[in-house]
């Protein structure tokens, strides 16, 4: 087959074409089809097809990745609608309304004997009975006559260290007409108790050390108060705040939120 030259620039073509590729695309790349083109490829750009990436956002308080709208991520939004001013009595005065209207009438509620996990109130019976007067006298006569030391190590009692129970010889629940007899009752410490019954020690949340008392803190009661100023006031993420004082992510959202560095707990321990 012989050759012939593009009309254009001249170069060799075959006797079909009159213009090369290059010459015959810029021949029908006319104004109208140019703009019909930049419309087409607007469109794919801002849909990302051609590799445009909007930057990532991130949750202003745990730094999480959110949506394009989003500034925080829905854990964290939850928790800054509850910690609105009047944002909990307004929704339990709604849950209240709600109750009063009926609107939870169709609700069959298993109570009593209904419920699959009945056992006759013996939850009611035992609490009641360990909240009553006779059984705060049972456990002072069980302690005074054991001279306030546990029988097994001899500790007494000290505030934050040892904590003194009256350990039931008989169970509770095995012998209910020796709950509330001395002879039946005796002391140990809370170590010797969960021993007893192969738990872990049982320590009032008070006497934990806890705040800077635990050897492995981090940080002290002048931070956290730091950091909980300057959540509260805004403009700052929880990410940020953990970076800073060297702690994690996890760490700050509990301190803001109340979980460790109770105020209470300090006021119990001076």
């Amino acid at each position: 087959m012989g050759s012939n030259q593009c009309l254009d620039c001249g170069v060799p073509i075959s006797r079909r074409s009159l213009r090369c590729k290059s010459c015959a695309q810029k021949t029908v790349w006319d104004d109208a089809r140019r703009e019909r083109q930049a419309k087409f490829v607007a469109a794919r750009w801002q849909k990302g097809v051609y590799g445009a990436r909007t930057p990532k956002r991130f949750c202003v308080d745990c730094g999480r990745s959110v949506t394009r709208g989003s500034a925080r991520c829905p854990a964290c939004s939850s928790r800054e609608h509850w910690r609105r001013p009047g944002f909990a009595e307004n929704k339990m005065e709604e849950t209240a309304a709600a109750w009063r209207a009926g609107r939870y009438a169709h609700i069959e509620w298993s109570r009593g004997d209904e419920n699959p996990n009945w056992r006759g109130g013996k939850s009611e019976e035992a609490i009641r009975i360990r909240n009553s007067g006779e059984y705060r006298a049972w456990r002072r006569a069980v302690l005074f006559r054991d001279g306030y030391c546990c029988t097994e190590c001899g500790a007494r009692e000290e505030k934050g260290k040892v904590v003194l129970h009256a350990h039931h010889l008989e169970g509770f629940a095995d012998a209910p007409d020796q709950r509330l007899d001395p002879v039946n009752g005796v002391t140990l410490c809370g170590s010797c108790h969960a021993r007893l019954h192969k738990q872990r020690p049982i320590l009032p949340s008070l006497y934990d050390k806890r705040g800077e008392g635990n050897p492995k803190a981090k940080l002290n009661w002048d931070q956290v108060r730091d950091i909980r100023a300057r959540y509260a006031a805004g403009g700052i993420r929880q990410i940020d705040l953990a970076r800073e004082y060297g702690v994690t992510q996890p760490n700050i959202g509990d301190i803001v939120r109340g979980n460790t560095w109770r105020e209470f707990a300090l006021e119990g321990q001076l």
